[in-house]
């Protein structure tokens, strides 16, 4: 049996000399799936907008905490099916690439950052199915390829557009209160693109907070426990601030940060790979099927990998805090952060979903795309933090080429 053929278990929606229908069952759950998950992921921090989350570590061990949690409902749910170590071996890369944010932050800045590992992201685990690349067997073949070329083409210049939007937060006239919040910098995105880390990185969840951020230091978060603690004051973090670097020190430090961003966006890329290896595997056996065909008997073992190696890595930041005379920062954000964890499972989840009714070919490039039109909209229509005829202008122009990106993309699959 060929295992490229029959890596997705759905109707082509193409058959020799017979009608053709133009949307099978399978392609309309996935592209549900798809919309569930863009809805998820482009609000899954809205819970937490107000919320302090001091330097995002503790906040992303108590989300992907609920993570694990939703995960053991869909083992259940799934009637306990076996656990797949590789899968849970996706998870743990998917981690890897989220514990890169704070560094890239310090270096580049969020918005070059997230451009970067975004754009990365995206075309990676496009790449990953459209040419069996990174352990995984090639999608079936596209109806249209080029209508879907065009479309990860037309998302990836949205990308850009979508970076120069500035909000209300971004230039400090936002309405909440409070100390800084957010991964230290004062700044939290919650409503950013997600290939989307749980690390927040946006004060008030400014949907494109991006201008700001590559200008704001981590090191101004306070240091607490349980909620309270040392606040340093602007003199006194001036004082204790080393001097300007140099050129070549600030190149350094940029191309450092690049490649973290690029790395991280591998990561972020190839976190299906590892669940889809076996998936095909299984595909593969004819008698005595070791592995399971079914998507979602794979989350449990995925949402595992996530939750223990962002639980290891936050031991090392304890110890390392811990090591420099300081605590880390566990501020009371456990209930929010839990609720935003949900939400990001669920979107995860109905990605899962989506890979196996659609392809990668279809389903990275959409739900990389359609998440910050959703939380632009948040921005606009309920926080009112994206203002002025120029960002409205770039916001709309951003939204329409994803739109139309999607659109493409979508066609593409079975073709004009």
């Amino acid at each position: 049996m060929d295992g490229n053929a029959n890596r997705i278990s759905r109707p082509s929606g193409v058959s020799d000399g017979r009608a053709v229908m133009p949307l099978s069952a399978d392609d309309f759950t996935g592209y549900v799936a798809c919309l569930v998950s863009s809805f998820m992921f482009g609000s899954n921090f809205v819970p937490v907008k107000r919320v302090y989350t001091g330097d995002g570590m503790f906040f992303t061990l108590m989300m992907t905490a609920a993570v694990f949690y939703e995960g053991c409902f869909i083992q259940l749910w799934q009637g306990n099916p076996k656990f797949e170590p590789v899968a849970m071996l996706g998870g743990a890369l998917w981690a890897t690439g989220n514990i890169t944010v704070v560094p890239i932050v310090k270096t580049i800045g969020l918005g070059i950052g997230l451009l970067v590992w975004g754009l990365v992201s995206m075309l990676v685990g496009w790449a990953s199915g459209h040419f069996g690349i990174f352990g995984v067997e090639p999608d079936p073949p596209l109806g249209a390829p080029w209508l879907n070329y065009l479309g990860v083409a037309l998302a990836t210049a949205s990308l850009g557009v979508y970076a120069k939007i500035k909000s209300e937060v971004a230039e400090g006239s936002g309405s909440s209160s409070g100390p800084p919040r957010g991964d230290g910098s004062g700044v939290r995105a919650p409503l950013l693109p997600e290939s989307t880390p749980l690390v927040p990185s946006d004060a008030d969840g400014g949907a494109s907070d991006v201008s700001r951020l590559s200008d704001v230091s981590l090191d101004s978060a306070p240091d607490e426990w349980g909620g309270a603690g040392r606040r340093r004051g602007t003199s006194e973090r001036r004082a204790s601030s080393p001097a300007l670097p140099s050129a070549d020190s600030a190149r350094n430090r940029f191309a450092f940060g690049f490649t973290l961003s690029v790395v991280a966006g591998c990561f972020y890329g190839v976190n299906f790979n590892p669940p889809q290896h076996v998936i095909d595997e299984a595909r593969r056996e004819t008698s005595n099927p070791v592995h399971s065909h079914e998507s979602l008997d794979y989350v449990f073992s995925h949402f595992c990998g996530i939750f223990l190696a962002t639980l290891v890595y936050f031991g090392v930041y304890c110890v390392i805090k811990r090591a420099n005379g300081q605590r880390p920062q566990m501020p009371n954000c456990v209930a929010p952060a839990m609720v935003s964890g949900l939400m990001w499972g669920a979107g995860e989840i109905s990605w899962f979903v989506a890979n196996s009714k659609l392809s990668f070919s279809v389903t990275f490039p959409i739900i990389s795309s359609i998440p910050g039109v959703v939380g632009a909209l948040w921005a606009v229509l309920v926080f009112g933090e994206i203002k002025g005829r120029d960002n409205y202008v770039l916001l709309v122009v951003s939204g329409v080429m994803r739109l139309f990106a999607v659109v493409l993309i979508a066609l593409s699959k079975n073709g004009l």
